[in-house]
């Protein structure tokens, strides 16, 4: 775990329970920083992704939830109401550099916060982050197979579900410098631990921090979850997609947890640079069940994939 502990008051945990609850009228609310170690809630209320992104902070950072009741179209046939929730992660380009260097050390405690959600956007601008936007995601995520399920890699061959991939670069990553041919590479390393078809079951992505920006490129990538760990990179970021199993009932269902380790020791402002890309990274690697986060790639293991992709 980070070595810093964030402090999150208590109306933070409130007032997500209050839009998560079905009996409640709000379905948002957004968190800014209260001090230089906490965060509280700022916003609370009923209405549009618009209307809650218009009382974000113009210069500092923010991180909101949004239920939305979705319903989309299926052959021809209207699928039943669905309830949604999306985590938004505020980045405008006016944030001071102290809080800059802040947010990479925290992203980890911060999203757990606001664990469960469907999906994610990061977003530094209005035009990043809108309805149709956050309507687009929905598709994606509700198209996808929703079954429950934790099973051993080994039962991978025997309930295979075709799915539509999800993830790739996008204009929400152009900010993303890539190694030559790395955007391609790691495309098609997610698309390879996406598939039902490919043995493959995790990927690596890390930063190439001797460049000039920093460039992201494919590290490694491998068929047992288990020899994750031992893949990454205890000297720079890295970024990965881990695919598991889990089972109830007899029913399986593929699960993918996403994992991001940031080196104690980097330096502040390396930590504050690549912090800044974390979001658009996530973004890239696509749709996932949970995610974790490290500081040091030793307490890495196979068991915090397990924990985080359960059903909360």
């Amino acid at each position: 775990m980070a070595s810093f502990q964030l402090a999150i008051s208590q109306n933070v945990t409130a007032s997500i329970a209050k839009v998560r609850s079905d009996s409640s009228p709000e379905n948002y609310c957004f968190a800014t920083w209260d001090t230089e170690s906490s965060l509280s809630i700022t916003g609370v209320g009923t209405g549009t992704v618009d209307d809650m992104v218009s009382q974000f902070p113009p210069n500092d950072v923010a991180y909101a939830l949004y239920r939305k009741e979705f319903t989309h179209e299926l052959q021809g046939e209207v699928a039943p109401k669905t309830t949604k929730f999306i985590y938004v992660s505020w980045f405008p380009q006016g944030v001071p550099l102290k809080r800059k260097m802040r947010v990479g050390t925290v992203e980890g405690q911060i999203r757990n916060a606001f664990h469960p959600y469907n999906c994610d956007v990061g977003a530094d601008s209005q035009a990043e982050i809108n309805d149709k936007v956050v309507n687009d995601l929905l598709l994606q995520v509700t198209m996808k197979n929703t079954n429950i399920g934790v099973a051993r890699p080994t039962e991978k061959k025997e309930a295979p579900k075709r799915r539509t991939f999800v993830g790739g670069a996008s204009s929400s990553t152009q900010a993303i410098s890539f190694v030559d041919g790395g955007e391609e590479a790691i495309a098609a390393a997610i698309a390879n631990v996406r598939s039902d078809e490919v043995d493959c079951d995790w990927c690596i992505a890390s930063f190439d921090t001797s460049a000039k920006p920093p460039k992201l490129q494919l590290k490694s990538e491998g068929t047992d979850p288990n020899t994750f760990a031992e893949n990454l990179d205890a000297d720079t970021f890295n970024f990965g997609l881990v695919r598991l199993y889990e089972t109830i009932d007899k029913t399986t269902a593929v699960k993918f947890c996403f994992v991001k380790s940031q080196p104690e020791a980097t330096k502040m402002m390396v930590k504050a640079k690549l912090g800044l890309l974390a979001g658009a990274v996530a973004n890239v690697f696509g749709q996932f069940h949970g995610d974790v986060f490290y500081d040091d790639v030793t307490d890495c293991k196979y068991e915090d994939f397990v924990k985080a992709t359960r059903k909360k």
